[in-house]
């Protein structure tokens, strides 16, 4: 088995949102009371693991305990101490810039507090205040990830002088996404987690928020056309699909028009070839139309529909001849042989 230190940071985080969550559909006492014990050690285990490779992204020697003793062949043995909660923070900010709020540290030593009582069976408070505790920690925890994505993301921000270069795995990758996930489904942590989902899908998908789309799975509009992957991708309930199935969904979705239904009563469904790319993903999207192939988005006066073969047309220079360019060289070709 061989992880990184994000990658284990980052799995606990998701096993401690997912305790916290059966404890909240829980109704056994004696059952949500474990979840709750598991949520809280974990959670406390994951923060303290990705500060850690947020100082091993700056500089591997920050880890270590004494950083007179940092030696790269322990790394390898793991024999070394590393640093606690609270110097690691410490280090944080002054070593590596990063800027944690009062709010949250103190969230953190509550956090801590509570984990080192329930490990050592001192008599402790309700689930309702450990739950309190854990919630107020999850929040700091993503206000964490969220500053420090970009640098676990984009590590050319960082001058590194060995070979630790590198950006997030895919593993890395999923599991932020499935944290993101986890934590939507929480009472208390939608609009963080929708907020942390927005600007991770404007990194990701290279773009900005006005270009992000409503999810037709979550109906929230942290959707990026044209992802990474030449796929459709909700960074915030994980929604992926190609391109003109997405178009599909969002048809149905939002302005409740289906297939089949349009195409058995006669009707003309309202999916289109893309006058750029050719694919069949070209819809209407609120006053706009757009390609969820291709991510091409026009106004909607830019666009025109043959009257000949149907097919959207890009209008040019404001001048509209009410046919698409394959029509007109059509029609221009008989004349000429007229």
């Amino acid at each position: 088995m061989n992880s990184t230190l994000l990658e284990n940071g980052l799995d606990f985080i998701l096993l401690a949102t997912k305790f916290l969550k059966e404890s909240e559909e829980n109704i056994d006492e004696e059952e949500k009371s474990r979840n709750i014990k598991y949520s809280l050690i974990n959670l406390l285990s994951g923060v303290e693991l990705v500060m850690k490779a947020r100082l091993y992204a700056e500089n591997w020697a920050y880890i270590f305990a004494d950083i007179d003793k940092a030696r790269k062949s322990l790394l390898s043995c793991g024999e070394f101490n590393t640093v606690d909660c609270s110097r690691c923070i410490d280090r944080l900010e002054n070593l590596c810039e990063v800027k944690i709020s009062d709010a949250d540290k103190k969230a953190f030593d509550n956090l801590r507090k509570k984990r080192n009582c329930v490990e050592h069976y001192i008599p402790m408070d309700s689930c309702a205040d450990l739950s309190s505790t854990i919630n107020q920690a999850l929040t700091a925890t993503v206000h964490f990830l969220d500053s420090t994505f970009s640098v676990f993301s984009s590590p050319d921000i960082i001058d590194l002088s060995d070979d630790e270069f590198r950006t997030l795995s895919e593993k890395e990758k999923n599991l932020y996404s499935d944290i993101t996930v986890a934590i939507s489904s929480l009472n208390e942590h939608y609009n963080i987690a929708k907020s942390i989902a927005t600007k991770r899908a404007c990194e990701q998908g290279s773009c900005l928020e006005e270009d992000l789309v409503l999810c037709p799975n979550c109906n929230e509009r942290t959707l990026v056309i044209n992802d990474e992957d030449n796929s459709c991708h909700c960074y915030l309930c994980n929604y992926k699909s190609n391109g003109e199935d997405a178009a599909k969904d969002y048809l149905y979705s939002v302005y409740n028009i289906n297939e089949y239904e349009t195409v058995k009563y006669g009707g003309d469904y309202p999916l289109y070839n893309c006058p750029e790319c050719g694919e069949n993903s070209f819809i209407q999207v609120d006053n706009n139309y757009m390609c969820f192939s291709c991510r091409q988005n026009y106004c909607k006066n830019e666009i025109g529909f043959c009257e000949e073969c149907g097919r959207p047309y890009i209008i040019l220079e404001g001048k509209d001849i009410k046919m698409c360019p394959d029509c007109y060289d059509y029609i221009m070709e008989k004349i000429e042989k007229a």
